[in-house]
């Protein structure tokens, strides 16, 4: 029994020896007659009869038999399509060949791999991309290669993608790019692992990725699933610094080339950091199809948090159903929330629901039916918390433009907004708002210039560029009541602007020019105004003179907002005025001159305390008032009527009651029709009177021999 193993055992040997040698013997006899001339010529006259593409070899085929049959290109590179630019080139091409078929001379192409590929892949505005013709079935009479090639996988090494998108007008680089698919027979399990890096410097992108999934696919990829889809990224893109996202899906089926689809369990995280904001990004649907650019699905839900040094602000969207559309989709219900703080006191809320359109080929969304409430919470309001309702609708374009038509409900108080923008932010573009009735006083506290609270202060305005007009009528702000004001407005390069506007308030007009520049807080004002009542604009607005009449004159200011800081404080300019049928309030100076005339004409001094109903009647009067450093100075006060005239000059705190004018007084001929005639003893005499202590009710003082100027030294004036 040993004996006759071992005799098999030796004719096994023999017989394995001679078929190696013979295996070997054809190897060599393949080797040897491998002719890499007519290799060359047939593919590359293969490209230009099926592909019309010119396939040019650095050097000469190359036949390796150990450790495994390969067919190697180096230096290769093929054109586009009927045109002599290149589109692909690789430093090697490897072809793995089929041990046995070789050795029967009938080469068979199992594995492909290609190092150092650099390829343009660039798509048109139409939607045709320049590798088409690549990927497309053969005709039925187009020319084959000797060769059956049927790889069942493929792996690029060391590549580089350029992708130009007409379409959609996108620009990027793959660099570095690697990709590894096995099993690449049709309709058989495989998988797929990438990664590489993104490259797009229009947009400030530049990003690591990698992804694995497992897939099986159709003919020539026309149809297909990837099953366990996760794809990570890392890097930085469009502003977002130090960026991780996931991408993970369950399971995408597609089909006529990618123009249908369906994706199950899709799930996008997203995190990273745009300037000194923390960003976060969570969003899923649990099916979501498409065919062309027409999208259907259910139960999209997204979250973005975004969160700074005492601040967080989290954006919350749903949308139920996804309804497909001829041009791309709809949802009939839309929610959207929002929630901001920043600090303990500062922060708002929101909700909103409406319809959404999405027209995918022309890159368009539509909001309608808007309905929802925003709640603010600051300290210079009224109230702990403001709420107002909103309605409207809006459209977005992606090529640049959103429409806007809103309206907002501030209790009886209406807003209109219909705006026209060319960039939603920074914003950029033209608006027109609109208000029958608005009372900001009733909705911040404490706008008056005098007020304690410091100034609210103006927005960042330096990245926005707008152009508009503001239409509002019954406005209440800063206590004052203006019948109604139109302007146009714009802003640019941080500045706000309203040149030319028209304000009716107190059965007068007032216009003028009005800027505010964002980054210093100095706000600018000048212009004229005409026929104002000047005891109610002084009163409810909160300004420190105890003068009557019908207003008319120019004027020219400028303050500058700062935190703790009352804007009169900074105020400087100029105002000249004229009060017709004018009174002085908490005056009497008829009664006055009575009380002291024993004084007068005894040369001494005197005074007295008005009660707080005394005025006097002016006629006429006139005057250039200066502003600086929280003051103002009285130049040239000049006024007269029938039987007295009035000249001198003064001054009076902004910041604190108080009031002094030095009066130089003298009675005319009218007095002795007046029932202050007993006074006409006076006629001729010097009268100099001096108003000083509060500015409603200051004590009247006769001071005999006393110079009565008629200007005052300004620290800052500024002449108008």
């Amino acid at each position: 029994m040993k004996i006759r193993l071992a005799v098999v055992l030796r004719v096994l040997g023999f017989l394995l020896g001679g078929l190696v040698a013979v295996v070997a013997a054809l190897a060599l006899l393949v080797w040897v007659s491998f002719d890499a001339e007519q290799t060359a010529t047939t593919l590359t006259q293969h490209f230009k009869d099926r592909y019309q593409r010119t396939l040019v070899l650095g050097a000469d085929p190359q036949l390796r038999i150990w450790p495994r049959p390969a067919l190697l290109l180096r230096q290769a590179s093929l054109t586009e399509a009927g045109r002599p630019e290149t589109f692909a080139s690789a430093e090697l091409v490897r072809l793995d060949l089929a041990p046995l078929p070789l050795l029967l001379r009938h080469p068979e192409v199992k594995r492909i791999r290609i190092t150092g590929l650099d390829a343009h892949l660039s798509r048109t505005r139409s939607g045709e991309w320049n590798l088409a013709n690549l990927l497309a079935a053969p005709a039925a009479d187009a020319p084959e290669l000797p060769w059956p090639v049927h790889p069942d996988s493929i792996q690029l090494l060391e590549s580089t993608l350029h992708i130009d998108d007409a379409r959609n007008e996108l620009k990027f680089e793959w660099r570095d790019f690697s990709v590894k698919a096995a099993d690449l027979n049709q309709n058989t399990p495989g998988e797929l692992d990438w990664q590489g890096q993104w490259v797009d410097p229009a947009h400030d992108s530049d990003f690591h990725f990698k992804g694995r999934t497992h897939y099986t696919l159709g003919d020539r990829l026309e149809a297909g699933s990837l099953d366990n889809l996760n794809l990570q990224l890392e890097g930085n893109s469009s502003g977002l610094q130090g960026a991780s996202a996931q991408i993970v899906g369950t399971r995408l089926n597609w089909a006529d080339s990618g123009a249908k689809g369906l994706v199950d369990s899709l799930s996008i995280k997203l995190q990273g950091a745009s300037g000194p904001q923390a960003v976060s990004l969570q969003a899923s649907i649990p099916r979501l199809g498409w065919q062309s650019s027409r999208l259907q699905g259910e139960k999209l839900d997204a979250q973005l948090t975004l969160r700074a040094v005492g601040a967080q602000t989290d954006l919350k969207l749903a949308l139920p159903q996804l309804l497909e559309t001829p041009n791309g989709f709809s949802s009939p219900l839309l929610n959207f929330s929002w929630q901001h703080q920043n600090g303990t006191e500062r922060g708002s809320q929101g909700k909103l629901t409406g319809t959404l359109e999405a027209d995918v080929q022309n890159s368009t969304l539509r909001l309608g039916k808007i309905q929802g409430d925003i709640a603010v919470q600051h300290p210079r309001l009224h109230t702990p918390t403001a709420r107002m309702a909103l309605s409207g609708q809006l459209q977005w374009r992606a090529n640049g433009g959103t429409d806007a038509l809103l309206d907002g409900y501030l209790g009886e108080d209406k807003l209109h907004l219909q705006a026209q923008l060319q960039q939603l932010w920074p914003l950029n573009g033209r608006f027109e708002l609109g208000a029958n009735h608005l009372d900001v006083d009733r909705l911040l506290a404490e706008t008056r210039p005098g007020a304690k609270q410091p100034p609210l202060g103006l927005p960042d305005l330096g990245k926005h560029t707008l152009t508009g007009k503001l239409k509002l009528g019954d406005l209440r702000i800063a206590g004052l009541h203006v019948t109604s004001l139109q302007t146009p407005l714009t802003v640019d390069k941080g500045k706000l602007s309203a040149t030319g506007f028209v304000a009716m308030l107190y059965g007068g007009q007032l216009g003028g020019d009005f800027s505010a520049e964002s980054s210093s807080g100095r706000i600018s004002l000048q212009g004229d105004g005409k026929d104002l009542a000047f005891e109610r604009l002084a009163l409810e607005g909160g300004l420190p003179i105890p003068l009557s009449g019908r207003l008319s004159g120019s004027y020219k200011f400028s303050t500058q907002l700062a935190a703790g800081q009352s804007p009169l404080a900074a105020l400087n300019g100029a105002v000249r005025w004229t009060l017709a049928n004018s009174a002085i309030r908490g005056v009497d100076l008829v009664r006055s001159l009575r009380e002291f005339r024993p004084a007068i004409e005894a040369g001494k001094q005197s005074a007295r305390t008005p009660t707080e109903a005394e005025t006097t009647e002016l006629g006429t009067t006139s005057s250039r008032f200066v502003f600086a450093d929280g003051k103002l100075q009285a130049e040239n006060f000049q006024s007269r009527n029938s039987w007295l005239s009035l000249n001198g000059s003064g001054s009076a705190s902004l910041l604190q009651d108080e009031l002094d004018f030095h009066l130089s007084a003298s009675l005319l001929p009218g007095i002795t029709s007046m029932s202050a005639k007993d006074l006409v003893s006076l006629r001729g005499k010097p009268l100099t009177l001096r108003l000083k202590g509060p500015r409603l009710r200051p004590d009247v003082r006769y001071e005999p021999g006393s110079a009565v100027p008629t200007t005052r030294p300004a620290a800052a004036t500024t002449r108008k």
